[in-house]
């Protein structure tokens, strides 16, 4: 039973950090695009 919650706890964690890159990379091309 834990172990399926840590499962779930670290696949959010993995598609926030995801989310998290793309947020970055749509910044970098804004920053690109203004300079």
């Amino acid at each position: 039973m834990k172990r399926e919650i840590t499962c779930i706890i670290e696949n959010k964690f993995e598609t926030m950090e995801s989310r998290i890159d793309a947020v970055e990379n749509k910044v970098e091309h804004i920053e690109e695009r203004v300079s």
